[in-house]
């Protein structure tokens, strides 16, 4: 095999040699003017020189290729660092920018503020119409609640006028629909009447009008219609009644026969609202009466 050839050595000292590349920009700038030349170096400069040696060694080495460190030689920076050094903003351009976003941020600020000023007044306009809304609404409630007490007591007048044209009437429940006429009602309602009485049955007993409830008649097996009676007498009448009242079981030609005062629709309604109440009476045996009318 042959020999191995020896590794030539770069030119110059061994610290340049060993020493790391430069990077970033500082390795284009040139070296600080104050910067000192290594002892080594300066103890062999102050003597004279005895011999050529040291001096072709100097001679001899180089500067580091692309080195901008390198004594003796001038630095140059290249060009597209000076390009980008020459487009940096300088103090005047960013007052200027400065001012500018200051402007413009100023009016904005400014139409957010007209906006915030213009709904701050709808908003206030529109408190003004909900509050004067709610005034018209409690002002129509207190008027409607007015309406309401007045009518509750012009029903109940009414009803009480109603009532009264009706206190020498009553209503006979029961009483089978086998009248020819209404004269032969008349005739029929005359001896129930005597019966009630305890008079003779062809007694005279003073009627104003008589009928059955102005309904069509019901198919055969139905309930007879009631028959309203409109006495001349309040006294005769509260003698009828009486007379029904004082019998358990009122029954007049083989049928059950019920006497009731005759009252208007509404209290008819509210009598019946209270219909659990008297069923509970009738069947513990309870007597009752309806005061009014």
């Amino acid at each position: 095999m042959g020999k191995h050839k020896r590794l030539t050595q770069a030119p110059g000292t061994p610290e340049e040699r060993h020493s790391p590349p430069h990077s970033g920009i500082r390795g284009y700038f040139p070296p600080h003017s104050g910067a000192q030349v290594p002892q080594g170096e300066s103890k062999m400069a102050a003597g004279p020189a005895t011999h050529e040696g040291p001096k072709m060694a100097a001679a001899t080495t180089p500067p580091a290729p692309h080195s901008p460190a390198s004594p003796g030689g001038s630095w140059e920076p290249p060009p597209d660092v000076l390009q980008i050094m020459r487009a940096l903003p300088t103090r005047d351009d960013l007052a200027a920018a400065t001012r500018e976003l200051h402007h413009s941020l100023s009016g904005e600020i400014q139409q957010v503020r007209q906006d915030v000023l213009g709904l701050t007044q709808r908003i206030v306009a529109v408190e003004g119409v909900h509050q004067a809304q709610a005034d018209a609404i409690q002002a129509h409630s207190t008027q409607l609640t007015l309406h309401h007490t007045l009518l509750q007591t012009l029903t109940r007048q009414l009803e009480d006028l109603e009532n009264r044209g009706r206190r020498n009437n009553i209503r006979i429940r029961g009483l089978p629909e086998n009248e020819r006429d209404s004269d032969d009602l008349h005739r029929i309602l005359t001896n129930l009447f005597n019966f009630l009485l305890q008079k003779a049955p062809d007694a005279v007993v003073e009627m104003e009008r008589w009928h059955r409830a102005l309904r069509s008649r019901g198919p055969p097996g139905s309930p007879p219609r009631d028959v309203i009676c409109c006495l001349l007498r309040f006294s005769v009448k509260e003698a009828i009644m009486a007379g029904a009242r004082n019998k358990s079981a009122l029954r007049f030609e083989g049928a059950k026969v019920e006497l009731f005062q005759d009252v208007s629709l509404l209290t008819l309604h509210s009598r019946r609202a209270l219909k659990p109440l008297t069923s509970a009476l009738q069947q513990a045996g309870l007597q009752y009466r309806w005061i009014y009318p």
